[in-house]
């Protein structure tokens, strides 16, 4: 997702009978592309959704129209320059290098191209045209030598 994709979910979008959902519906108001599209959430992000709800269902009640990444209340969501400064001030503490959001969403592309086909990473990414997605995908020296073996 896109930072702001992902900071305009809402709680209802996220959460079913107290469980995190199993597919994220991004509607068409929050994509750039203004199409919504299914993003299947895996074992991984399950897990943190589950440790996420558990951790805010103690701290008050957040449910009914909110923001599923909130500031201060849950009627008020985490701005995009917000999370770009916590991912800057992580990543020098961390890794001795900034990072930041839209750098993830280039590795998820990369790393998904491993594993998928373009055009399923178009989908999942929201692009329009394919040529996007090409921006967003670096195959490396091992990406492309595994391509070659695999003709073998």
């Amino acid at each position: 997702m896109r930072i702001g994709e992902c900071l305009s979910l809402l709680w209802e979008t996220m959460v079913v009978d107290g469980k995190p959902v199993q597919t994220i519906i991004l509607p068409s108001d929050v994509t750039k592309t203004k199409e919504s599209r299914e993003i299947p959430v895996s074992t991984r992000l399950y897990e943190a959704l589950t440790d996420y709800l558990q951790y805010y269902n103690r701290q008050e009640d957040v449910t009914g129209r909110h923001y599923f990444f909130w500031t201060r209340s849950p009627a008020c969501k985490i701005s995009v320059r917000t999370i770009e400064r916590i991912f800057e001030v992580t990543g020098l503490e961390v890794i001795s290098r900034p990072v930041w959001p839209h750098l993830l969403r280039h590795t998820f592309a990369t790393r998904l191209m491993r594993v998928s086909d373009i055009r399923t990473v178009q989908s999942i990414l929201g692009h329009k045209c394919l040529s996007s997605t090409q921006v967003y995908t670096h195959p490396s020296n091992d990406d492309k030598k595994s391509a070659i073996d695999a003709l073998q």
